[in-house]
This record gives structure tokens, sequence and C-alpha cells, in this order.
């Protein structure tokens, strides 16, 4: 589902002259795998930032450290504030942010992820998704779909 909804997409947001970037923790560049892997891509998508650690995070999109520290970088927060920060330094009308947790680890014993997407430079929808049962890789693929599926699901409405 992630490659048709990415098309779609790119078909509304070309449609649109609409450009979108990704900041990705979690999906580990899925989303922009999928926004980047059909034809004319460079029409409306325009980069994205894979930051997995607190420190990148904190670099490449300014995040607030403290924040971050309290959260372990896993939180709706978080999420919001990278999808912001990548809408902002890359010069676009969206921007996707996603963190979380693949698999358990320490206290955290069911994976989950939040997402966030920004429209204008402002965060207008996101989620909490959740793992359960899933290994590290089919979360990173959940991830990356429910997300993409939520972008269209917007766009898709927007358009009527």
């Amino acid at each position: 589902m992630g490659n048709e909804a990415a098309k779609m997409i790119g078909e509304l947001l070309k449609s649109r002259g609409e450009r979108i970037a990704v900041a990705e923790s979690i999906s580990a560049g899925n989303i922009q795998a999928a926004l980047s892997s059909n034809s004319g891509a460079s029409d409306y998508f325009e980069g994205g930032i894979t930051a997995y650690s607190l420190r990148q995070k904190v670099n490449l999109l300014g995040i607030d450290e403290q924040k971050a520290r309290e959260v372990n970088c896993v939180s709706q927060d978080i999420a919001r504030d990278m999808a912001v920060a990548v809408s902002l330094k890359f010069g676009t009308d969206y921007g996707i942010g996603t963190t979380g947790y693949a698999e358990p680890w320490g206290e955290i014993k069911v994976p989950h992820a939040y997402y966030s997407i920004a429209h204008g430079g402002i965060a207008f929808r996101g989620g909490c998704i959740d793992g359960t049962g899933l290994s590290r890789e089919s979360m990173q693929i959940k991830v990356s779909n429910v997300v993409l599926k939520d972008l269209l699901y917007h766009l898709d409405l927007w358009i009527r």
C-alpha cells in the first residue's frame, strides 16, 4: 500500500504545486523511499532527514535537547517538532515526522510510534501507532504505511 499511496500523494501534490519533506526516525527512510520511488518525484518531494539519535535530532532538526531527553526522543511532541522543523528546513508546504520504538527496549514492552504531519509550518495531524506482535521491520513498514495513508486521506479530502 505504501507505494500506491505515495504515488497518489505525488499526483495530488504535483497537481497543486505543493512540496513535501520528511524527518524520520522509526520509519528509517521508508517514507522517503516511497515518496521518491515514482517518476517525477522531484516535482513534489524535496528531500528528507533520517535522524535516529538524539544528537542528530538536535543538530539537524533543532529539536529541544532537554525536552527530547525527558522522553528519550519518543513522544507526540517530538514527532510534531520534527514535522514542523523539516518543513521549515526544506522550505516545503508539508512536513512529516516519525519517532518511536520499533521493538521492545528497556522498560518499553510494546513497540509504538508517533507521527505528525505539518502544513504551512503547523502540525495538524498525527497519532500513535501500536506495534503489538510486530517484528522490527514490520513495525517500520506499518508506520510508513499508516502515515502515507493518513496524508493521502487529508490531501484527498482537501481536494474535494
